[in-house]
C-alpha cells in the first residue's frame, strides 16, 4: 500500500548560519508517519524557489520522464539533462531540520526568513519577501483556475 502525504499550507521560517531549515511540524509528522526521511530537491525551473519532493515522488517523477523519453533523441537527452542539473538530496535530521548547501539558497536567493509552503506532494521554499509578493488576486490567476478547474 502506498503512503499518501498531502503538504498543505504555508509557514514562516529561519535559514540558520550553517544553511538548516526546521520543517513545520504538520510536515515532518507525515514524513515520519510514512516512514521517509529524504527529499530531493532543485531549484524550481519557473520561479525563485526550491522544491522538495519526497524521495518516493521523485522516484514517481523519474519514472514518468523515463516511460516518456527516448534515449536516442537529442532532445529528451536534453530535458533529462536539465531535469537533472542543480538536484541534491536532503535528508531529514531527527529534529526535523535540514541542511540545504548554500549554493541552492543562493539561486533562490533564500536569505534568513523564508516560507515553507506545502504543494500536496512536495515542498517549496521560498524567500519570504519574494513569496508574499505571489499575487493571487489577478484576473490572470482567476482565469487561469477558471479553465483548469471550473468545469
Amino acid at each position: 500500500m502506498e503512503n499518501l502525504i498531502s503538504f498543505t499550507g504555508d509557514y514562516p521560517g529561519k535559514v540558520d548560519a550553517k544553511g538548516r531549515i526546521v520543517l513545520p511540524v504538520s510536515f515532518k509528522k507525515q514524513m515520519k508517519k510514512a516512514g521517509w526521511d529524504k527529499f530531493i530537491a532543485r531549484k524550481d525551473f519557473h520561479e525563485k524557489c526550491l522544491i522538495f519532493y519526497p524521495e518516493q515522488e521523485w522516484d514517481k517523477l523519474r519514472r514518468r520522464i523515463n516511460e516518456n523519453t527516448n534515449p536516442f533523441s537529442k532532445e529528451d537527452r536534453d530535458i533529462k539533462r536539465k531535469i537533472n542539473k542543480n538536484v541534491f538530496e536532503v535528508l531529514i535530521s531527527e529534529n526535523g531540520r535540514m541542511l540545504i548547501p548554500k549554493r541552492f539558497l543562493e539561486m533562490a536567493n533564500i536569505q534568513k526568513d523564508v516560507i515553507v509552503a506545502g504543494q500536496y506532494e512536495y515542498i517549496e521554499i521560498w524567500n519570504k519577501e519574494a513569496y508574499n509578493n505571489i499575487d493571487d488576486e489577478s484576473n490572470e490567476f482567476s482565469e487561469n483556475l477558471s479553465k483548469k478547474l471550473g468545469n
